[in-house]
C-alpha cells in the first residue's frame, strides 16, 4: 500500500481507530504521575550526591539536568497529545490535562494548540507553519550532512536558539478563569516556598537548580534537538510523507530515557495525528507489515546518524 494515497491513509486511520484505544482517566493520571515521580526521583538523587560529594555531584549535575529536561519533554508530549484529543478518552479530560500541565511547564495551552494546528496543515511553510520559528535560519530545510550538523551544534553551544525555543510563559490571559486562578496559585506557591526557605534554603535551591533550570535550560535544548531529529533536512521536500521522520531506538529503556513517550515516531504522528503515543510502536509494526512504501523508508536512529555524518549532502554542488 502507498501512504501517499489519501484513500490508503484513510484505511490505516480507520484500522488504528478500531484497534488503538485512548487511555482511561486512571491510565492518563498514572502516566502523568509516573513522569512527575521520575522527575522527583532524579532530583532527589542528584541533590543527595551533591550533599555527599560536592565535586562529583556538580560534575554530574548537567547530566541530571538533561534528563530532568526529558521529563519536562514527556509532560510537553502529553500536552501535545491533549491538543489532538488523543491522550485520554474524553475531550474535557484532554482539556484538563492540557491546561494543568501547561501551568507546570510554563506554557499557554490555547496558543500552543493554535500554532500546532498550522504545523500539521502547513508543515515546513516558512510563513504559515507557526509551530516553527525561522525555519531558514535553523536550516531545517537543508538535507542533513556533517557541515549542517556542525552548525546545529554551534547554535546549541552559542545558545543562539534560546530566543526562539525558550517559550517561557508566566501568565495566560486567554485561559479560562479557573485556570488563570490555578496558575496564580501555582506561581504564588512556588514563590512562597522560596521566601519561606530563604535565599540559601533547601527548597529554594531545589526550585532554582532543578525545577526552573530544567525548564529554562534543558527543555529548550531538547526542543531544538527534537526539531532537528523530527524534521531536520526534510522540510524542503514537496511531499508531506517526506517532511518528517521516525528515528526508532529499539532498546525501550534508552528510548524512554532520551525520547520519552515514544517521541521517536514523528513520521507516524504526522501521518496519523490522532494515534495515541502509547500505540506508536504497534502502529509502526503494522505499517512495516502492510505498507511496502513505509517499509522501504529509513526508520532507525543509527541509520539517520550515519546519513547526518556524511561529509556533504548528496544535493550539494
Amino acid at each position: 500500500m502507498s501512504l501517499s494515497n489519501k484513500e490508503e491513509q484513510t484505511y490505516f486511520l480507520r484500522k488504528f481507530r478500531q484497534e488503538f484505544a485512548k487511555s482511561s482517566l486512571v491510565e492518563a493520571t498514572a502516566s502523568v504521575a509516573f513522569q512527575a515521580s521520575s522527575f522527583a526521583i532524579l532530583m532527589a538523587i542528584s541533590y543527595f550526591v551533591i550533599l555527599t560529594s560536592p565535586a562529583v555531584g556538580w560534575a554530574l549535575y548537567p547530566i541530571f539536568l538533561y534528563f530532568l529536561g526529558t521529563r519536562y519533554r514527556a509532560l510537553v508530549n502529553v500536552i501535545h497529545e491533549c491538543v489532538h484529543n488523543s491522550f485520554t478518552e474524553k475531550k474535557e479530560n484532554n482539556l484538563f490535562f492540557g491546561e494543568l500541565l501547561s501551568i507546570i511547564c510554563f506554557m499557554k495551552f490555547a496558543r500552543y494548540k493554535a500554532n500546532h494546528v498550522t504545523h500539521h496543515i502547513y508543515t515546513g511553510d516558512a510563513e504559515k507553519d507557526l509551530g516553527f520559528s525561522n525555519i531558514g535560519f535553523y536550516e531545517l530545510d537543508i538535507p542533513l550532512a556533517r557541515p549542517v550538523v556542525k552548525r546545529h551544534f554551534y547554535r546549541l553551544l552559542t545558545v543562539q536558539m534560546f530566543k526562539d525555543y525558550l517559550g517561557y510563559v508566566i501568565y495566560d490571559s486567554a485561559a479560562p478563569m479557573g485556570w488563570r486562578i490555578a496558575r496564580v496559585v501555582w506561581l504564588t506557591g512556588v514563590a512562597a516556598a522560596c521566601i519561606y526557605s530563604g535565599p540559601a534554603g533547601v527548597i529554594t535551591f531545589l526550585i532554582l537548580a532543578y525545577l526552573l533550570a530544567a525548564r529554562l535550560i534543558a527543555l529548550p535544548v531538547i526542543g531544538y534537538v527534537s526539531d532537528i531529529l523530527d524534521h531536520g533536512g526534510m522540510l524542503g521536500h514537496d511531499m508531506d510523507l517526506d517532511k518528517s521522520r521516525n528515528y526508532v531506538v529499539k532498546n525501550r529503556l534508552i528510548a524512554e530515557a532520551f525520547f520519552p513517550r515514544n517521541d521517536c515516531y514523528h513520521l507516524i504522528h504526522h501521518l496519523f495525528p490522532t494515534v495515541p503515543a502509547k500505540w506508536m510502536p504497534t502502529a509502526h509494526a503494522l505499517l512495516l507489515k502492510d505498507s511496502a512504501e513505509y517499509r522501504e523508508m529509513t526508520h532507525s536512529f543509527a541509520d539517520w546518524m550515519k546519513i547526518a555524518l556524511r561529509p556533504k549532502s548528496p544535493l550539494a554542488s
